[in-house]
């Protein structure tokens, strides 16, 4: 009896079931979607696996593969079929256990994927007005999206029930804009700073996507705060210094602002300033470049694998951008420090119109001098200074005119012998941002660049009277088309006219003859796309077009052994050279948090700089044509790396191989004199050149503690006729092994601590391997070249900052830096010789006795800056 009660009992209770379930409401019952977007065949498989509902369409009334935005987790059967098949389009009927669907008249699935708008505009600072580069602007949930580019602007395809977008961007608030009407629009976007939270992260899904499938595998882009946390010599915030510490890049030595990428030489950088060439960045001999970090908003640094709108150099790109001037409200900042002092000024000329900049820098290590008790050191100066200016205006939404500046000289001078060297950059840019529509921006630039030294010394045996240096003036128009939400189309022209003046005496009189002067043209034709190929693929491809002339007059030298005979071309063009660079790039997805990425570009140079200094700083470079006897240098490079993001995207891994091949590098034999040389085209030597390499980086982006380290294996090798008996030998920049980390701690919000530290392989050189007496002189026999090594080089730099307490309504800000640069005191090689044993610089301790010696600059070097804002 008790059995059939409890059989009757479940079988009332499973028809109950079975009626609850056959007689649900749209209305209660729920959905769970996986992810906030899906294609609409997702949908309808989830909503029949979930149901006891099929679907009764026609396959021609729906593009099943369409997809569209919901909220991720639960939903409603009927919000969702409201919002998947929209009244307007579809009729939706429930009869029994089906879902009837009908398209209305007058609509098809064809005008389905044509139902798209797009939105365009800016996205800049709430605070200063200025213009946000490389920021995010996506759908969320989506893998679609952009980023700004080089000037703020994006724009972006959206389908028409796509009407929300995220904006963000590192140390900005992340900002949620809705769009009204599904037309074509500008639609401009401020975001709010951060201010400084402890234990803070906030990285979204869609930043992490974005860097995932980035096919610039070879791109690091800092902000001005990134730059500020780096601990640097004498507490001066150097830019230089930062890159310096990124993987791929290395440096020969003590406080040096020329650096090496991949193997490539120092003259293979393209250092741009508002896109103005700098051609030589080192201020005080290379202690500090001049980039002054109050007047920077950001910077983008590509290594190898730049993009087609680059050119001209074969191993990077570092492209600075300037501030714009705060559009909000007039402020002063500045700095004052162990070796400098700065200033700025900013704020509006008109309201939401135009902005201005003004900075200024100086050195005053001259000033210390009047206090010594020696006369030369009293009557001696070192020093630099320079100025950055910039303006802009606003004409409207689819106008922008922009006009920046940058002028900076050092100076040492030695009075009582009438000595000097001067040298020094000036750079002018004018800018001017145009909208077509919403899918086509463009940006034309006229732009002015020189570099120039100048050697006096009248009371030398031979009295020296030296001038060098290039002038650069460039035309560009470079246009970006976004035709979809899966392309990115960029392309352009660029013409340049440079004067290059390899050295010439500035006294008629002088022992010294003038090197040959030239003018070059280089005209360049670009395309390039961006492409999503697929939901995992995306692709870069372009291909850059190069004419060159070497332009009359010009004297060709020619050279017949000890022989030298020039011709004198005084009309036309002396040398045309044509060059092609492609560029292939693709990312793809392994995983919701891994890609693999590969690139292949190749690379022309026609420009060359000659400098064979023992050291990692010289401001007496050459910069020396291509002409019938030297042919451009070029480089062929391929590039692999995993990329990997974890810990709930807290922390970023990658790694990267790579290998190239350069042609045509130019060598010469040490101890060469490159500088006061007419016949300098004599003593260079082309050959080839090999390097290859592995990259790890590890890096922290949030929370109280972030930083990164990394280690790069690197090989540069040469093989020159003539040079080292025809054998292969690595390059005088050759360090294997380079190991770098730098980490920020935020103690509290008003105070932080910060550091790096370095440890890399010490340069190849050359060095006797026995020497011999003859004639009283000593005589050094040398072995193969570069086949010894300085010793290894390390240094640990610590900086901690404090910030003044906060008081409402005070409008004042101040901070003080205190920083020890070499912290526990290492005596790093600066050079190494071999020669007669000395006791000190300049003071032989006995010149019969045979040493091998070191030369270091710095032990511990103490600073303390005071910063402020008002």
């Amino acid at each position: 009896m008790m059995k059939t009660d409890y059989m009757k009992t479940m079988l009332l209770l499973f028809l109950f079931y079975l009626s609850a379930k056959v007689h649900a409401q749209p209305d209660s019952i729920e959905i769970r979607l996986k992810n906030s977007t899906n294609s609409i065949e997702d949908i309808l498989n989830a909503v029949q696996k979930q149901t006891d509902y099929s679907f009764i369409y026609k396959t021609s009334d729906i593009a099943t593969d369409r997809e569209v935005q919901l909220s991720s987790g639960k939903i409603s059967l009927s919000q969702l079929l409201k919002e998947v098949f929209p009244e307007s389009m579809f009729t939706v009927d429930i009869e029994s256990h089906s879902i009837i669907i009908k398209r209305k008249k007058g609509n098809s699935s064809k005008t389905e994927h044509k139902g798209t708008y797009t939105v365009n505009g800016y996205v800049t600072s709430s605070q200063t007005g200025e213009a946000l580069v490389g920021a995010t602007v996506a759908i969320p949930g989506t893998y679609k999206g952009t980023v700004t580019n080089a000037y703020g602007f994006y724009s972006l395809t959206l389908e028409n029930t796509e009407k929300q977008l995220t904006a963000s961007n590192m140390g900005y608030k992340s900002q949620k804009v809705v769009v009204v009407q599904t037309e074509d629009q500008t639609l401009n976007i401020e975001l709010e700073e951060k201010a400084i939270t402890i234990n803070e992260i906030e990285i979204t899904a869609e930043d992490n996507t974005r860097a995932l499938r980035s096919v610039n595998m070879n791109t690091k882009r800092l902000t001005a705060l990134d730059i500020k946390q780096v601990p640097t010599l004498a507490g001066e915030s150097d830019l230089i210094k930062t890159v310096q510490l990124l993987p791929g890049v290395s440096t020969k030595g003590e406080g040096a602002t020329s650096f090496n990428v991949r193997g490539g030489a120092a003259g293979q950088n393209l250092i741009l300033l508002d896109e103005a060439t700098v051609y030589n960045p080192s201020h005080l001999m290379g202690f500090f470049s001049v980039f002054n970090s109050d007047a920077i908003n950001s910077l983008t640094f590509y290594r190898n694998d730049f993009p087609a709108n680059y050119g001209s150099r074969l191993s990077s790109v570092l492209d600075i951008q300037m501030k714009e001037g705060n559009m909000e409200r007039f402020s002063v900042s500045g700095g004052v420090g162990t070796v400098s002092s700065r200033l700025m000024l900013e704020g509006p000329l008109a309201k939401d119109k135009s902005s201005f900049l003004i900075t200024g820098r100086r050195t005053y290590a001259d000033l210390a001098f009047k206090l010594s008790a020696d006369e030369y050191t009293r009557k001696s100066k070192l020093y630099f200074y320079d100025f950055n200016l910039k303006t802009n205006y606003k004409f409207n939404d689819r106008n922008r005119l922009f006009l920046s500046g940058y002028f900076g000289q050092d100076a040492i001078k030695i009075t009582p012998l009438n000595y000097h060297i001067f040298w020094g950059n000036a750079t002018g840019t004018l800018r001017w941002n145009h909208i077509f529509n919403s899918r086509l921006f463009s940006n034309t630039t006229l732009i002015y660049s020189n570099y120039n030294y100048e050697i006096n010394f009248p009371r030398a045996t031979s009295p020296v009277n030296w001038e060098a240096g290039v002038t650069d003036l460039k035309a560009k128009v470079d246009f970006t088309w976004y035709p979809n939400s899966n392309n990115t189309i960029k392309f352009g022209i660029q013409s340049s006219f440079k004067k290059l003046n390899p050295g010439k005496p500035f006294d008629k009189n002088s022992v010294f003859k003038e090197v040959p002067q030239a003018n070059t043209n280089l005209n360049s034709f670009y395309v390039s796309n961006e492409q999503r190929v697929m939901q995992k693929l995306t692709l870069s491809y372009g291909l850059r077009w190069n004419l060159y002339h070497l332009l009359a007059p010009y004297e060709e030298l020619n050279f017949n052994g000890n022989e030298v005979t020039s011709t004198q071309h005084n009309q036309g063009i002396v040398t045309t050279k044509f060059g092609l660079e492609p560029r292939l790039g693709l990312s793809y997805l392994t995983g919701k948090n891994a890609s693999l990425k590969f690139n292949f570009t190749r690379t022309l140079q026609y420009l060359h700089l000659l400098s064979n200094s023992a050291t990692s700083f010289s401001v007496l470079d050459v910069w020396y044509p291509t002409n019938n006897n030297i042919a451009p240098a070029s480089s062929t490079n391929f590039s692999m790396g995993w990329f990997l993001k974890f810990a709930q995207n807290r922390y970023r891994f990658s790694s990267e191989v790579y290998y190239r091949k350069l042609n045509n590098q130019l060598e010469y034999a040490d101890h060469s004199l490159l500088t006061m040389n007419r016949n300098v085209e004599k003593l260079l030597k082309p050959g080839k050149g090999e390097a290859y390499g592995l990259e790890l980086s590890l890096e922290k982006n949030s929370g109280r503690l972030n930083g990164a380290v990394s280690y790069s294996y690197s090989r540069i090798f040469y093989k020159i006729p003539g040079i080292n008996n025809g054998k292969r030998y690595p390059a005088a920049h050759d360090q294997p092994h380079r190991i770098t980390f730098n980490g920020s701690y935020q103690l509290s919000r008003r105070s932080s601590f910060s550091a790096n530290w370095i440890y890399s392989s010490g340069y190849a050189t050359t060095l006797p391997v026995e020497t011999f007496v003859f004639d009283k002189y000593i005589v050094p026999v040398y072995g193969e070249k570069n086949s010894d090594r300085i010793p290894d080089y390390h240094r640990l730099d610590l900086a901690f900052t404090l910030k003044n307490k906060e008081k409402p309504n005070r409008n004042w800000e101040g901070s003080w830096v205190f920083s020890l640069y070499n912290a526990y005191g290492r005596l790093n090689a600066l050079t190494v010789f071999v020669g007669p044993q000395m006791q000190d610089i300049n003071v032989v301790q006995d010149p019969n006795k045979i040493a091998y010696q070191k030369f270091s600059l710095f032990s511990v070097l103490p600073s303390v800056t005071y910063n402020f804002k008002f």
